[in-house]
């Protein structure tokens, strides 16, 4: 059976060869990025007990990923450096997604293609700078890969957590949520856990956020679809062809 194979030596070795990659950039650049800051800055205030936002006593909730700043959060009232752990958790997301999308190629009978992908993604210089940003990215690509891999391997209550911390570190994972969940009711597949694992963690959330900030939109992203709004028409260029050729495959 497919699913119970044990992976291959090579696919540790390339999340090893991850790490190493993305340890090594941080050593060598200590970059950050300025989004990074803004999180950082709500963590900070949120472990001193200033509350969950950037400047104290505004009810504004100003970073994107809420989940990952109660990590940072978390960290910091334990004594620790909020920034090198959210950094050292990115390196170990992107660790993850090498086997994850090796896992993913798996369950679609694909494992040799699973290996060639995660030796891409270890060695992807975006994916290589992002993961020391100290953005959310790597977390948010993990959850997502967590999500399609539970998905393609039946299990639905591992899927809808997943799906539920996607959400948590970014709103837009209610896309992915969207679509997984519709495969499944489309399927015809019983939903009642895995709904309930889903809502009730996002539904307490977005309770609590709407009470304290008025909305669970983060408002950095009202404000980037505002200042953006001009390249409404550019967005997607190339999605018209992509499904042309997608149509003809």
């Amino acid at each position: 059976m497919i699913l119970a194979e044990r992976p291959p030596l090579l696919v540790p070795a390339l999340a090893i060869l991850a790490a190493a990659l993305r340890l090594w950039m941080l050593v060598a650049t200590g970059s950050t990025a300025e989004d990074f800051l803004i999180t950082l800055r709500c963590a900070e205030n949120l472990a001193a007990g200033r509350g969950f936002a950037y400047n104290p006593g505004e009810p504004v909730l100003g970073t994107t990923t809420p989940l990952y700043a109660v990590f940072l959060a978390a960290a910091a009232a334990l004594g620790l450096d909020p920034v090198a752990v959210g950094k050292g958790a990115c390196i170990l997301a992107d660790s993850a997604s090498v086997w994850l999308v090796w896992r993913l190629a798996r369950a679609a009978g694909l494992p040799g293609a699973g290996l060639v992908a995660g030796a891409l993604l270890a060695v992807s210089p975006p994916g290589i700078t992002w993961a020391v940003s100290g953005m959310e990215t790597a977390l948010v690509t993990a959850a997502s890969l967590a999500a399609l891999v539970l998905r393609a391997e039946g299990r639905l209550p591992g899927m809808a957590a997943a799906l539920a911390v996607l959400v948590l570190l970014r709103i837009d994972g209610l896309l992915l949520a969207a679509v997984l969940f519709a495969h499944c009711a489309w399927r015809r597949e019983r939903l009642g856990i895995a709904l309930a694992v889903f809502l009730v963690p996002t539904a307490l959330w977005a309770a609590y956020a709407a009470w304290q900030f008025g909305s669970p939109v983060p408002a950095s992203a009202v404000a980037k679809m505002t200042v953006y709004s001009w390249m409404a028409r550019q967005r997607f260029p190339n999605l018209a062809p992509f499904a042309a050729q997608m149509a003809r495959t």
